[in-house]
């Protein structure tokens, strides 16, 4: 049976997207596995768990083309639980930590080892409080083949975020090549310059969600990458219909009625299958 869905608005907030900025900075932003490379670890974001923690260790390990699965680390640095001074990050302040190396002389992989990701995670001096991604996960950053032509992407924001009308978001954007970059925001030219990378603020007064395409142009090749945001729209408040229940009350073949108590919350987002996480 295929329904629809009428929600009654009742001043709550289950919200799907994750507010993330960026855990890791990392230049080159498109390294290949021959380079060095500076990685920036910003403590306050991923789960936070090293907010205000220094000194901040890095494990580090490398996906490559003889890992078992996505998560098989191999050529793995650091000694866990201990002050190991090859991985000791520099504190920058500001909860920003760094670490620089090789990669091929940090990691000792040999030449027939192809490099997929950069594996993180970050911890104290004996381990016991561990920096991961926001549901508790590795840290895990691409690695590029050396001659990979023209890479352009958004590095942040990393996921779709949720922003009130008015506000701003912050974009970064970067590309292999210094590039003829045009940036659309639902479809509107909001940006252009010639740039290799660069960071700009989007934000708007509709509601909804806004699909921001990058148009990256070097010679003559083009690349594309889109990223989301969501801006929340006026606040519908309704009238409850008496004799509702808790839950999903079916009306009849095609529609349903939710009604869902979450006190103290501003807003609610209704999802299925078709809405792919976002807000409408």
């Amino acid at each position: 049976m295929k329904r629809g869905i009428t929600t009654l608005l009742l001043a709550s907030a289950l919200l799907p997207l994750n507010a993330l900025a960026q855990i890791l900075s990392v230049t080159p932003a498109f390294p290949s596995q021959n380079d060095t490379v500076t990685i920036i670890y910003d403590a306050t974001e991923g789960n936070g768990a090293l907010t205000g923690v220094v000194p901040v260790y890095a494990h580090a390990g490398l996906i490559t083309n003889q890992s078992t699965s996505a998560t098989d680390w191999k050529h793995v640095q650091g000694n866990w639980g201990t002050t190991d001074a090859s991985v000791l990050m520099t504190n920058l302040g500001n909860n920003l930590h760094k670490i620089e190396y090789h990669m091929p002389t940090f990691y000792g992989f040999g030449s027939s080892v192809i490099v997929q990701k950069m594996a993180f995670v970050f911890r104290n001096g004996n381990g016991t409080i561990v920096g991961r991604d926001p549901n508790g996960n590795d840290i895990y950053y691409d690695v590029y083949p050396a001659n990979a032509g023209l890479i352009a992407q958004f590095l942040a924001p990393e996921t779709t975020q949720l922003i009130s009308s008015g506000d701003s978001l912050e974009f970064v954007i970067a590309a292999t090549q210094k590039s003829d970059f045009k940036i659309y925001d639902n479809g509107t030219l909001v940006y252009q310059d010639s740039t290799k990378q660069d960071n700009f603020y989007l934000g708007s007064t509709v509601g909804g969600i806004h699909t921001v395409v990058l148009q990256a142009d070097y010679g003559t090749t083009t690349v594309y990458d889109t990223a989301y945001y969501a801006v929340q729209g006026p606040l519908n408040v309704g009238v409850m219909p008496s004799g509702r229940e808790q839950g999903i009350n079916e009306l009849n073949d095609t529609t349903v009625f939710f009604k869902l108590y979450a006190p103290f919350k501003n807003r609610v987002y209704c999802l299925d299958r078709k809405s792919t996480r976002l807000t409408s």
